[in-house]
């Protein structure tokens, strides 16, 4: 069996890593158990048979100005990324108001320290009242800030990353860009999203966006030509 890793070569429009053996990829793993707040929260859970974790009964994870919403930047963010970022992080505030937050990380910190910092014990439920929202986007190279940190703030926190090289080329996240604006114009909010990757959008484009809508569900396709760049399924929480 054999595992095919996201990302687009943007020259060749290949994939940019090779597929792996699993086998391959399990001997490369790190053998070391983990320890500490990591090993604890594990031991927990398998002995409660908890599925998730999550927020405090009493809010509404698809209500943003409940559980709140916070960009957590590396302490060597290019003021050109963080210029870029601030449609979206005007949007997330004007969505989770008082519970919008814009937070930092500082080199070597793990997920204990970060949340003592900021003044939150490891939780076991997320209370968005004590200054850490429930959803964290992380932006930052994850030499600066590792994965490490991120896969530990994810045993309770909703946590995603966005990393922005300069190659020249045009990031990834321009194509959930174009499927922001068309969420400002619905009624209801994702529970499900899926980006699928046909080929890179290179320098000088100028892709044409194509939406289809029914109740619940929004189908979105980035177009050069004929030629088909992305396509995007979303549907509304609750919807199978």
């Amino acid at each position: 069996m054999r595992a095919i890793f996201n990302g687009v070569d943007r020259k060749s429009g290949g994939y940019l890593f090779a597929p792996e053996n699993l086998e391959t990829i399990a001997v490369s793993l790190p053998s070391d158990p983990p320890s500490g707040r990591l090993q604890d929260d594990l031991e927990r859970r398998h002995r409660a048979e908890e599925d998730d974790l999550g927020v405090m009964i009493g809010f509404e994870p698809e209500d943003l100005a409940s559980v709140g919403w916070a960009v957590v930047t590396a302490p060597d963010i290019d003021p050109d990324v963080q210029a870029a970022l601030e449609p979206l992080l005007t949007r997330r505030e004007s969505a989770a108001g008082e519970r919008f937050h814009r937070l930092t990380y500082q080199p070597d910190e793990d997920a204990d320290s970060w949340l003592d910092r900021h003044g939150v014990a490891a939780p076991h439920l997320v209370d968005p009242r004590r200054g850490v929202p429930y959803y964290l986007l992380l932006v930052g190279d994850p030499a600066t800030m590792p994965y490490s940190y991120q896969y530990e703030l994810g045993l309770n926190y909703a946590v995603g990353r966005i990393h922005f090289d300069t190659a020249g080329d045009v990031n990834n996240a321009v194509h959930w860009a174009a499927v922001e604006d068309e969420l400002a114009g619905l009624d209801w909010l994702p529970g499900r999203a899926e980006l699928e990757y046909h080929r890179p959008i290179l320098p000088g484009a100028e892709p044409e966006l194509v939406t289809s809508r029914e109740p619940g569900e929004l189908r979105a396709w980035l177009r050069q030509g004929p030629q088909r760049l992305a396509s995007a399924w979303l549907s509304a929480a609750g919807r199978p």
